[in-house]
């Protein structure tokens, strides 16, 4: 039976940290093939933004975003304020 499920950014970041504690759980969620995945763009942007302040190298977040994007739907108000956030992450 297939589980629609919301991500919470925390679980994106504790995914990304090899060194949390939460990361197992994190990944038995992300990785569980009965989860259909959703995101919301509010979600994607608190990634980038803690991922910044934790110094986290962009190249390594932007390859977690991919595998994000082409494993989540991303809930967006709309398709052209979705590519004007990934410009705008790819410049700053």
């Amino acid at each position: 039976m297939m589980i629609n499920l919301i991500v919470d950014t925390n679980v994106l970041i504790y995914a990304m940290d090899k060194s949390s504690a939460y990361q197992p759980i994190a990944n038995s969620i992300l990785l569980n093939p009965n989860h259909k995945l959703f995101i919301t763009t509010k979600n994607v942007s608190e990634f980038f933004a803690v991922t910044s302040k934790l110094k986290i190298d962009l190249s390594s977040c932007l390859s977690f975003y991919a595998e994000v994007k082409s494993n989540f739907t991303i809930l967006f108000p709309s398709l052209t304020s979705l590519l004007i956030f990934e410009k705008l992450v790819q410049q700053y």
